[in-house]
């Protein structure tokens, strides 16, 4: 396994990014993109959302550190924690999320005849 200082040095001396920006970068749409991705509210967003939300979190991923907090802001919130799974849980096993996948696809199917009732 590299250590991620020596494999960043080497990307930023251009070793493994250079085929991809020999084209060129287009740096004007990052301006917007970053006014777009700062007015955006994740806990608002799920909040406001009347239905199901699965929050789906390998137990070893960095990102989990807000997962309860978005649980909360949830009107009908569930979570899963994939064990022994970092943040690219669907690369690491993709059968276990496609099965989370399927299930949650039957409880939204069940949610939406039930509210509909």
């Amino acid at each position: 396994m590299r250590s991620a200082p020596t494999h960043c040095a080497a990307c930023s001396r251009g070793a493994q990014v250079r085929p991809w920006v020999e084209g060129g970068l287009a740096c004007e749409a990052v301006g917007g993109t970053v006014a777009a991705v700062s007015a955006f509210d994740p806990l608002g967003a799920v909040a406001s959302y009347p239905g199901p939300v699965w929050l789906i979190n390998g137990s070893r991923d960095p990102f989990r550190m807000d997962e309860r907090e978005f649980l909360r802001a949830c009107r009908h919130g569930r979570l899963y924690v994939l064990p022994r799974t970092g943040h690219l849980g669907a690369l690491a096993d993709p059968r276990a999320l496609a099965r989370l996948l399927g299930d949650f696809a039957n409880a939204a199917s069940a949610f939406t005849a039930d509210a509909v009732r």
